[in-house]
């Protein structure tokens, strides 16, 4: 199934190892985390020197994302959505993105239209 964001915070706490589950830092929007999306990036592709470390086998290369035009910011950035809307209006969703200039992780939300990346999570997984 897709993740929701609750699953996403779940992911990023255990990941950063800085900020537990429920401190505050994973309800922020914006760039959160010590160095969540460091552990999270593959160790290829980004550019910039901006590759991860992969410590979670995760491996999130930079997709980037697609528009109308195309791609855009391959090999710099990568989004991920969640299956949670935005509170306030059902036509946006919450995503996550990982960027080559960053260690933190970044949470947003966008229109659902919007072209991102989806990482799935295997019901009964152990």
């Amino acid at each position: 199934h897709l993740p929701t964001d609750k699953e996403w915070k779940v992911l990023e706490a255990e990941t950063d190892g800085y900020y537990p589950l429920n401190h505050s830092e994973w309800d922020k929007t914006g760039w959160r985390g010590l160095h969540v999306g460091l552990r999270l990036k593959s160790r290829f592709e980004w550019i910039s020197n901006g590759n991860g470390i992969d410590a979670e086998g995760f491996n999130a290369f930079p997709g980037g994302y697609s528009f109308v035009e195309g791609f855009a910011h391959l090999g710099n950035e990568a989004f991920f959505w969640t299956s949670t809307e935005d509170e306030k209006t059902s036509y946006q969703a919450w995503y996550r993105k990982l960027s080559s200039d960053s260690k933190k992780i970044s949470r947003g939300n966008g229109y659902k239209s919007w072209g991102r990346n989806v990482r799935c999570v295997k019901d009964g997984a152990e």
